[in-house]
C-alpha cells in the first residue's frame, strides 16, 4: 500500500512534484479499477429508451420513451402505445378487453390496419385483461411479439408487459419479442395480487432502427401454474407455411364460458345469466352465497339450491 501523501494546509507550496504524485496515483487506481461501464461505442450514437412497466391492481404502471412518459393513465384491460420506425407516436389507447369483448375487436382492427412493417410496438397491462380477448384479438398481439400476453389463462389475474416489432408479414406468425408475463399469487378475480411486476425495457438504435439492448421480467410462462376445473384439451398446433414463416404452437387456454356450456343441468337461459353476471370462474359461482346463486339462476327453494351446489362440486372433482 502506497504511503500517505503529506497534509496540506492553507498557504503552503503546493508543488509539481506533489500534483504529478496525485495525478500518478489517480492513473494507477484507474487501471486496478474494473471497467463496469455498459459500453456499446458507435452503437450508441443516437439511441432511445423504451421502458414498460405492467402493474395489476398496483399503481405506477405505464409506458415511457427517453424518461417521458407517453401513456401512464393505465386502465383496466391492455394499455397500447404505437410508434413508427422512428419513434413517432402514432397511436396510444387502452381497451378494456376484460370486461366487453367489443374491445377486442377494436384491438385487433388498430393492430391490423393501424401499424406497418417495422413500428415499435409497447403494450401494458393493468388489472386483469384475458377474460374476453377473442382469438383475432390474440393473434394480432402475438404477431407483434408479444405471443405470451396474447396466451394468458383467463382464469386469474396474470398482467403482463412487452415491447414488439410489425415484422413483414403476421400470416402464420407468433413471437416473443421483449416480453414480460407474471402469473398471480391465486385463482379468480378478488384479492388476489400479482407474484411481482411485469417489465420490458430496450435501447433502440435510430440509425440502425432497431433494438440494440433490452430486457423483460419473465416467469416462463409457465401455464401449468393455474389449477383448472376440467381437464384441458389438448394443445392446438399451427403449422406454419411460406420460408420466411415462423412454426409455433398456441397453447389451448381454459376458458370459463366454455367449461359453463358443460354444465348440461343448466338450461342455456341460466348459462347466459351467469355469463351476463360476470362471473369470472366456476369457484366465483360456487363462492357466491347460496341467496345469490339461486337469485342469479332461478333455484328458489333450499334444496334447490343445494342440489346445484352439489353438482357443481362434483363437475369441479
Amino acid at each position: 500500500m502506497a504511503s500517505p501523501l503529506p497534509p496540506v494546509s492553507p498557504g503552503d507550496l503546493i508543488t509539481s512534484s506533489l500534483i504529478n504524485e496525485i495525478m500518478r496515483r489517480l492513473a494507477d487506481l484507474d487501471t486496478r479499477m474494473p471497467d463496469t461501464r455498459l459500453t456499446l461505442g458507435p452503437l450508441s450514437q443516437d439511441t432511445h429508451t423504451l421502458v414498460a412497466l405492467g402493474t395489476g391492481f398496483e399503481g405506477g404502471g405505464g409506458i415511457w420513451l427517453d424518461g417521458t412518459g407517453v401513456l401512464t393513465n393505465v386502465k383496466r384491460g391492455i394499455n397500447l402505445a404505437v410508434f413508427s420506425s422512428t419513434l413517432a407516436v402514432k397511436l396510444t389507447d387502452s381497451y378494456d378487453t376484460w370486461g366487453l369483448a367489443s374491445e377486442s375487436t377494436r384491438l385487433a382492427s388498430d393492430l391490423n390496419t393501424r401499424t406497418v412493417k417495422g413500428d415499435v410496438i409497447v403494450v401494458v397491462t393493468h388489472d386483469a385483461y384475458a377474460l374476453n380477448l377473442s382469438a383475432t384479438a390474440q393473434a394480432a398481439l402475438a404477431a407483434v411479439g408479444g405471443r405470451s400476453i396474447a396466451y394468458a389463462p383467463t382464469n386469474a389475474r396474470a398482467n403482463g408487459a412487452f415491447i414488439g416489432i410489425v415484422p413483414n408479414t403476421r400470416t402464420n406468425v407468433s413471437f416473443d419479442y421483449l416480453t414480460s408475463f407474471m402469473p398471480a399469487d391465486a385463482l379468480g378475480f378478488g384479492a388476489q395480487l400479482l407474484v411481482a411486476l411485469p417489465m420490458a425495457w430496450g435501447i433502440y438504435s435510430m440509425p440502425l432502427t432497431r433494438f440494440v439492448l433490452g430486457g423483460a421480467t419473465s416467469s416462463n410462462t409457465n401455464f401449468n401454474y393455474y389449477a383448472v376445473a376440467a381437464p384441458l384439451p389438448a394443445a392446438a398446433t399451427g403449422a406454419a407455411t411460406g420460408a420466411n414463416a415462423d412454426t409455433f404452437d398456441k397453447p389451448k387456454v381454459p376458458n370459463v364460458f366454455d367449461q359453463l356450456d358443460q354444465l348440461n343441468f343448466l338450461s342455456a337461459a341460466q348459462k347466459a345469466k351467469l355469463k351476463q353476471a360476470n362471473f369470472n370462474t366456476i369457484q366465483d359461482v360456487l363462492d357466491a352465497s347460496n341467496q345469490q346463486l339461486a337469485q342469479t339462476l332461478g333455484f328458489k327453494t333450499q334444496k334447490q339450491q343445494t342440489d346445484l351446489r352439489a353438482k357443481l362440486d362434483d363437475f369441479l372433482k
